[in-house]
């Protein structure tokens, strides 16, 4: 199969004419649901601004202190997803989703109203742990509950919640204190705790378990009580009736199938870029970086601005990803956001060009990245991965992604220091174009084609999968 070529399903696929609108009305419910609980990914990324705020906090923070609360969150995250996964294939990704959302809550509010350096460390760890949950279970979860047509918008939508995290911790950083900023994160979190009883387990998880009775009541919660669900429930068994791992044990044995470490490695391989490609140093070091760049603008402004422009384009992102599909955005992402960190490293090494033209390049970068780099790997995660092995490749990858991010987190204010900004910024746009390869080369089009169909084509021995 070539990777330029879009793949359609021919078996198994609802149409959009056969969806109704209580079916459509009753997915987008459930996703937002789930999405809103991204929004504490987005305040946790986005929190160490109120680290370089010193004069609004009671608490006084050395640069060694930035730089591991940053970055140590990074670390706890990416040795937690192996263990969700094997979790949630013991409790199901609704039941282990609602746990999680308790110490998540707990720990934001203990962070605000008890604040003290030892708390933050304690607290910013804890987060690290417990955000790898909804960080892990969500996205795969949206791409089991959603029909095939309506996949793009909906897998789209948590991360258009995490910008609006990072976009709503930079407004209260702005206009409250870091405690009341810190306290006011657990509130979304605590609406989704309340709204997860509407929200159904994953049919595919029930059948995996062997509960088709459950797994029917679940996909005509989600389709409609009149609907016919003989075809989605047939697409799950299509996709697991010749690989149905279960547990770890059984995915480990399953992952040496080609049509299983093909888009795993895929996957593996971009999300690790992706935490390498300078977005997430961006978040959490904005106010640095535009006082470094010596921009008259306030740096909170500035901040608050990216916040506003990465949110706009990921909505733009989700309702334009089912007409354009995943690979031409994924690549026009990669290629424009290359060009605009290139941008920012050749005017910050031209000493008469505008400063404000830092803020400008950077901004066009947030935009690029929000269209497609930001939300279409996430997509993958749903779409790509086989089934069979979905929580084991999907631990592998979120581990990868935040191991990087951990590494670069730390060392950004070293390497920025040792190099400067100009190079910083060209090493970025390097790895941003490698995204933008890997995906034209090897990344098949997953637009409107369904999960069982996707694992079939990786099986395929033609190129660019020939072994």
């Amino acid at each position: 199969m070539s990777a330029n070529s879009p793949r359609e399903s021919t078996c198994g696929e609802t149409t959009l004419k056969n969806t109704t609108t209580t079916s459509v009305a009753r997915q987008v419910c459930c996703v937002l649901i789930l999405s809103t609980s991204i929004t504490s990914i987005g305040n946790f990324m986005s929190w160490p601004t109120v680290l370089q705020l010193e004069a609004n906090s009671t608490l006084q923070f050395y640069e060694e202190d930035i730089k591991w609360l940053t970055s140590l969150p990074c670390l706890c995250y990416a040795l937690t997803p192996l263990g969700v996964g094997y979790l949630v294939e013991i409790l199901g990704p609704s039941r282990l989703l609602a746990v999680s959302f308790v110490p998540i809550i707990a720990l934001w509010l203990i962070m605000g109203l008890i604040p003290s350096r030892v708390i933050l460390y304690v607290g910013r760890c804890g987060l690290g742990i417990v955000e790898a949950v909804p960080g892990t279970v969500v996205q795969p979860y949206t791409a089991e509950l959603a029909s095939p047509e309506l996949r793009g918008l909906m897998t789209s939508l948590p991360e258009t919640f995490m910008t609006f995290g990072v976009f709503m911790m930079y407004l209260l950083t702005m206009f409250s204190s870091p405690e009341i900023a810190t306290a006011a994160c657990a509130a979304p979190i605590a609406l989704v705790l309340v709204l997860m009883i509407t929200v159904p387990e994953s049919p595919y998880w029930l059948m995996r378990k062997g509960k088709e009775e459950r797994a029917r009541k679940a996909m005509q919660i989600l389709r409609g009580r009149n609907a016919d669900i003989s075809n989605d429930i047939d697409e799950i068994k299509e996709a697991l009736s010749h690989r149905p791992s279960s547990t770890f044990k059984e995915q480990y044995a399953q992952i040496k199938d080609p049509s299983n470490y093909r888009p795993a490695l895929l996957v593996f391989i971009i999300f690790t870029l992706k935490g390498l490609n300078g977005y997430t140093v961006i978040l959490a070091y904005s106010v640095d970086i535009f006082q470094d760049s010596g921009i008259d603008l306030d740096p909170r402004i500035c901040s608050c601005i990216l916040g506003a422009l990465a949110l706009f384009f990921s909505l733009i992102s989700a309702v334009i990803t089912d007409f354009v599909g995943r690979r031409p955005l994924l690549i026009g992402s990669a290629l424009t956001g290359t060009l605009a960190l290139a941008a920012v490293s050749v005017v910050v090494l031209i000493p008469t060009a505008p400063n404000e033209l830092v803020l400008g390049f950077v901004l066009l970068y947030i935009a690029f990245h929000s269209i497609g780099v930001g939300p279409i790997p996430w997509l993958y995660l749903g779409e790509l991965l086989p089934n069979p092995v979905r929580s084991l490749s999907s631990s592998w990858a979120l581990s990868g992604h935040m191991l990087v991010r951990f590494v670069l987190e730390l060392e950004f204010p070293s390497l920025k220091d040792s190099i400067g900004l100009a190079y910083t910024f060209l090493i970025f746009a390097v790895v941003h174009a490698a995204i933008g390869i890997v995906t034209w080369k090897w990344v098949p089009e997953t637009r409107g084609a369904t999960l069982a169909f996707l694992q079939e084509t990786f099986a395929e021995e033609t190129p660019p999968f020939k072994t």
